[in-house]
């Protein structure tokens, strides 16, 4: 039986948008916003930009991940130029991984790992061209010379609220881990810190010539940071692949999000995977939720996640086993005790589209729309 995308697509909103009047007079969650600047964390960002629920305090980037650091915080920039909020301070973080500055070595050990050819690095600092569509942010937050780093950013804000504060590590624990070394006694101002990685009872998704079949890219991205956040004894939870590939973007889906283009935004994103798509070709099969279920999962744990486990976890390193670096493997007697997302409620798909699609929050940009030549531009 042929069912109609568009009836689908409305049902499910307004489904979502019971789950919005039921949150509607909870306190704001505050939180930081850490990340490497790929695409899915542009995804992400965006749907919690349109939260009503969420108040983002500040956004660092890590340059350990797979957007270079200044093409990250220039696309972070105008993100939120896109969305006209140019209030939320951005700032730049860590540039190499622990275990680079601890030997003196420099030499972007994990950072090798992500090519540099299209679905790596070059995707990741154009946004595989989509940053353009973004406006420009203006000269007063490309560069300031006294601005803070993402670790005094970071405990300004901590510093600022009564409330704990959530950080939503969207890339390598980089800058997380330099904060609870520099300032150990801010974990208890944390509320959690949502990491978006890992890989516990199922394989990783190194891609590249690299004999690691255990890690997933954001924890490979900096083992030795992971690590001393998941032994700070701060409260972690691990959004692992284990969830996260349980969440592929299917056509069906990206049917539906087409069909729901009501905001610059929805159609940003709708561009960008579908770009995605037709870069990937058939490996866009394996294209997930990553961040954006990590993101949810920040908002309202209960809601999204099915199955959520304490479990005993070892983030191993080089000086532990150099062949499983980065691996997040569970370790009944020497691990630590971390909150493990097992499996997803699929109900994020709905209430992705739904807030995308949202008018309130919605950006005050124009729209993008592809040339003839396979270029972007916006327009009216």
């Amino acid at each position: 039986m042929k069912v109609n995308i568009c009836i689908v697509a409305a049902l499910a909103l307004v489904v979502c948008a019971l789950a919005v009047d039921a949150t509607s007079s909870q306190k704001k969650k505050q939180v930081i916003i850490d990340t490497d600047a790929n695409t899915d964390d542009a995804i992400a960002i965006l749907w919690l930009l349109k939260r009503t629920d969420i108040d983002i305090k500040a956004i660092t980037v890590v340059g350990t991940g797979w957007a270079s650091l200044s093409s990250g915080l220039t696309n972070i920039f105008n993100m939120l130029a896109f969305m006209g909020r140019n209030d939320i301070p951005v700032t730049w973080g860590g540039g190499y991984a622990l275990y680079d500055i601890k030997h003196n070595i420099y030499g972007c050990t994990y950072a090798k790992t992500i090519p540099n050819a299209p679905g790596g690095r070059q995707w990741a600092d154009t946004l595989v061209g989509l940053a353009h569509c973004f406006p420009k942010a203006g000269p007063g937050r490309y560069y300031n010379p006294n601005a803070p780093g993402a670790v005094d950013l970071m405990v300004q804000v901590l510093n600022s609220t009564r409330d704990k504060v959530d950080i939503l590590a969207l890339g390598p624990a980089t800058n997380v881990a330099d904060l609870l070394s520099a300032h150990p006694w801010a974990k208890v101002r944390i509320g959690r810190v949502v990491f978006s990685g890992g890989a516990v009872y199922v394989g990783g998704n190194i891609f590249t010539n690299v004999p690691n079949t255990y890690a997933e890219y954001n924890a490979l991205g900096d083992p030795d940071a992971l690590a001393a956040v998941a032994t700070s004894g701060v409260s972690l939870v691990l959004v692992p692949l284990d969830a996260t590939g349980q969440l592929i973007v299917n056509q069906t889906y990206l049917d539906r999000l087409g069909v729901n283009q009501y905001t610059s935004e929805a159609a940003w994103v709708y561009s960008l995977l579908r770009t995605l798509q037709t870069q990937m070709g058939s490996v866009f099969n394996t294209y997930s939720l990553w961040d954006p279920y990590a993101a949810a999962v920040l908002v309202d744990q209960s809601r999204y996640a099915d199955t959520v486990n304490k479990i005993k976890i070892t983030v191993v390193t080089q000086d532990l086993n150099a062949s499983e670096v980065g691996r997040t493997k569970p370790d009944s007697r020497n691990g630590s005790s971390v909150s493990v997302v097992l499996r997803p409620d699929d109900v994020v798909f709905d209430d992705l589209i739904y807030y995308l699609a949202l008018e309130d929050n919605s950006s005050p940009s124009p729209r993008c729309t592809e040339s003839a030549n396979g270029g972007w531009y916006a327009w009216n």
